[in-house]
């Protein structure tokens, strides 16, 4: 990861904050979402598969989990800061279900839409 953000960002990563389940999202979203044409440009994406995003999601959980932050889900502790795993939030949870629909709507478009519309 250190080669992708840079090592401050990537050692601040470690220490989770309140903004780490939107960085886990928009991670696997550069590697395995569909982009929207807007009008004529289309955001670059690698499109991988939905089984290659639950396989980021599985690392970086494990990731956490070696620093000590188990499998709680993330959540705001009694002293108001935030405890537990971020990539077992309900932001990545809901974020994975809706990337889910998206990948089988698109490959059911793809292989029921011929090539030339």
């Amino acid at each position: 990861m250190k080669e992708n953000v840079g090592n401050d960002i990537a050692n601040s990563l470690d220490d989770p904050f309140k903004d780490t389940p939107d960085y886990i999202c928009a991670w696997i979203f550069a590697e395995c979402d569909t982009a929207e044409r807007v009008g004529k440009a289309k955001m670059a994406y690698k499109g991988k598969t939905y089984s290659h995003a639950l396989k980021m999601r599985a690392a970086i959980s494990f990731h956490y989990n070696g620093l000590g932050k188990g499998a709680t889900s993330w959540h705001m502790g009694r002293f108001g800061d935030w405890e537990g795993n971020p990539s077992l939030s309900n932001a990545v949870s809901r974020y994975m279900i809706s990337l889910q629909k998206r990948k089988v709507i698109s490959w059911k478009f793809n292989n029921i839409v011929p090539n030339d519309l």
